[in-house]
Order: C-alpha cells, then structure tokens, then sequence
C-alpha cells in the first residue's frame, strides 16, 4: 500500500480549507457567536437600503438624523452594498462576503511568514487560522457583514506592507512600501474610521528612516490628500461616532481615559495570555521588576483605579471586556478586573520593551476607542495582530518555543470561540434576510 505524505504547500491549503469551511457551515446555520452581529448587519441594512431609495436625504440625515439613521459608523461600506444591492441579492452578497475572512487570514499567515522566517510554514499556518477563523468577532461579521472586518483586511495589508518597509535595505523599495502602507490604512480607515489613528503610528517610524527629507514630505502629503474627504465628513457631522448610540452620557464620561486604560490593558491581558509562556514572563518578571518599580506600579494601579466609574449591565449593553464581565458576575465588583491590570502594568513592563514604540502603540489604543462603549469585537483580533507584528517584545521566546504553546493558543481560543456559542445560542433555524 503506497502512502502519500502531503508537501507543505498541500498541507497549507488544506489548513485553510478545513478552517474556512467552518464558516461556510456557520453561514448555514446564521451563527452569530458576537451574539449582536446579525442585529448590527439588519439594523444598517435598513440604512442601506435607505442610500438606495434616496441617497443625497440620507447622506444629509446619516449617523445622528432621523431615527433608523443613528450610528456610529462610516457611510462608504453601507453605500457600496446598497450599490452590491442593485445587482446581487442579500444571500448572495452574505455569502461573498465570508471571503473576507480567508482574504484576512491569508495576510495573518503572509505576515507570519515575514516577521518570522525560520519558523516552519506549517505552523505558521495554523497559528493564522487559529487566531483568524476562531475569531468570533471574524466568524459572526464574515457571516453578518459589517464594516469592521473590512476594515481590518485593510489594515492587516496595511500591516504587510509596513513589515516589507521594515524588511527592505533598498531605499526605493521602502518608499514604496510606506507609501502602500499609508494607502491601504486609508481605505481601512474610510471603512471603519478608528483605523486612522494608526497614521500616527506611521508617521513616526517612518519619520526615523526617511528624516526630513523629500519622501517623507510625499508620505506626508499622501497621508494628507487621502484624509481629506474623511476630515470634512468628520467635521460637517460632528465627530457623531465618539458618543454612545442610544446612550445619554457627558462628555466627562464618555471620554474618562481611566475607564479606556484599565479596559483595554485588561482585553490586552486576556489576548497575551494564549502566546506567552509562563516561565519566558516569570523569568522577565523577576530580571526587571524590583522594589521601587513595584511600589511604582501599585501607584500608578491606585491612582488609575480611583477615577474609573465603567458601568456593569448584566445584559452586556456596554461591553467592557472578559475580566469586566466575569469579575461583576462572580464578585459583583470589579476586583478581578483591577487585579487583571496590576498584572498587565507588571508584564508590560517586564516582557516589554521600554520603548517608545510600544508606549505610543498603547496610547494608540486609547485613541482607536474614543467613544463610550468598549466591546471585545473592537479589539479582536486587532489586538493579536498587534502583538503578532508591531509591538516590540522577543514574541519567538514565547509561542514558537515549544509545542504546547501553539495547542495552548488554539485551545483558548477555541474554548472563547465555544462560550459564544453557547452563550449566544448562535446555532438557529431562523432564515436569514
């Protein structure tokens, strides 16, 4: 009996096609592991279907106008499907869209293969899949479609390219390469808006490189001329996408960085737990952090912590995160979630790089979530991405060290993936529209 072994390339695709077709079944059965994501796609389809009817009434009246136009979302992805809609039918459309989530995991696993050469592609290929298609935020808006995950396609080829800057020698070629970063973050950034405040990201790592000189003036102007029309349609609406939807809040407290701060290093916590080893961080911890960096840290935890006044709904209304949510669930307070950034300061800065890289990056996160509300969705995988290939930390000396650490990244997510579906009772006979 002749057996055949699979060669690399084989292996791959197969990866692929095992994990897409997870999808494609969810597809079949209208999952929706977000547990929001088929109500968020309905209620901007209504809108859309509005841009069909009348488009220049609901431009006028988009994002905070008449009822049914309310929302905090870029108008470009709902005109271009209410344009899709003239031609193809919704199911159709559903159904194009589920290749935004292979289209994303291909880049996940092409920029794998770039920042990390002497791995082994086959691994390589299923850490890509693994973060991308047990991604319930990928999985319920690839199946309901929303602008986010375009948005992200976007921005992980945005990512592409700037690891090709980051590879170059040739100066021509990481021109060229910046200049296609800066592209594809703009069209991210007209799809999903938050996305543009990574151009400052940019701007300065390639401000190090190019200095001020002519190219990086063209990458200014780029920059610039692209932003334009984004600018005056922020400008005219005024900036509508930074309150709550349906929520009465001030400003004071839609805009308490303490409440983003603690959130988002708790939702980076819950995302660097599945790629670092436990000994690499406890080795870090015990190498960097002493006396004074501690009583600093508990500082800093206290001071932070004093002025958070995040809202707890059962019914998950604001969002706020993993440890958010379980902490108020099980404690009815939100210990957990302060113990959770006490230990997201102490590996941040014991795993971390001292940087201003990875220091801008964070503050970079903030700005990506402006408005109130602070869901998972916004962050996954967005964050994952980020420490996949931006944010400066010895990441081999983690996930790549031995085995076990790529089965502990599926695991956890497979397991997350697992409680939304329960959770959320995503498996319906409800038809979809």
């Amino acid at each position: 009996m002749i057996k055949y072994k699979l060669s690399n390339n084989e292996f791959i695709n197969l990866v692929f096609l095992i994990f897409y077709s997870t999808i494609i079944i969810g597809f079949l059965y209208n999952e929706d592991s977000l547990g929001g994501a088929k109500g968020d796609y309905l209620y901007h389809l209504a809108i859309s279907n509005n841009f069909s009817l009348n488009f220049f009434n609901t431009w006028d009246g988009f994002g905070y106008g008449e009822t049914g136009l309310q929302t905090r979302n870029s108008p470009v992805f709902w005109i271009i499907i209410s344009l899709l809609n003239k031609f193809l039918s919704h199911d159709l459309i559903r159904i194009l869209n589920t290749s935004s989530s292979l289209l994303i995991a291909i880049f996940f696993f092409k920029c794998l293969c770039l920042k990390f050469k002497k791995i082994d592609k086959k691994t390589l290929s299923l850490i890509a899949c693994s973060v991308i298609f047990l991604s319930p935020t990928i999985r319920s808006l690839a199946i309901w479609p929303y602008s986010l995950i375009w948005g992200l396609l976007l921005f992980i080829i945005s990512i592409y390219n700037y690891l090709l800057f980051e590879e170059k020698k040739d100066y021509k070629k990481k021109t060229i390469s910046s200049f296609y970063s800066i592209f594809y973050l703009a069209l991210s950034s007209y799809i999903y808006p938050s996305f543009a405040v990574f151009s400052i990201f940019y701007l300065i790592q390639f401000l190090k490189f190019f200095k001020i000189s002519k190219n990086f003036v063209i990458v200014l102007f780029l920059n610039f001329l692209i932003s334009v029309p984004a600018l005056y349609f922020l400008i005219t609406k005024g900036f509508y996408f930074f309150g709550a939807q349906g929520i009465a809040i001030s400003t004071s407290t839609s805009f308490n960085i303490s409440n983003k701060i603690i959130i988002i290093s708790s939702l980076l916590l819950y995302f660097l737990i599945p790629i670092l080893d436990i000994k690499e961080t406890y080795k870090n911890f015990k190498k960097k952090i002493n006396f004074k960096n501690s009583v600093l840290l508990i500082f800093l935890t206290f001071a932070i912590i004093f002025f958070f006044d995040y809202p707890y709904i059962s019914s998950g209304g604001f969002g706020g995160g993993f440890f958010h949510k379980v902490s108020n669930i099980i404690l009815g307070n939100n210990l957990l979630l302060y113990l959770s950034f006490f230990v997201f300061l102490n590996i941040y800065f014991s795993v971390f790089k001292n940087n201003l890289k990875n220091y801008l990056l964070f503050f970079i996160l903030i700005l990506f979530n402006l408005q109130f509300t602070i869901y998972n969705k916004y962050f996954d995988p967005l964050l994952l991405m980020l420490l996949f290939f931006v944010f400066d930390f010895k990441l081999e000396k983690h996930i790549f060290k031995n085995k076990n650490q790529i089965i502990k990244l599926f695991s956890i997510l497979f397991i997350y993936l697992l409680m939304g579906l329960f959770k959320n009772n995503i498996f319906t006979t409800i038809n979809a529209p």
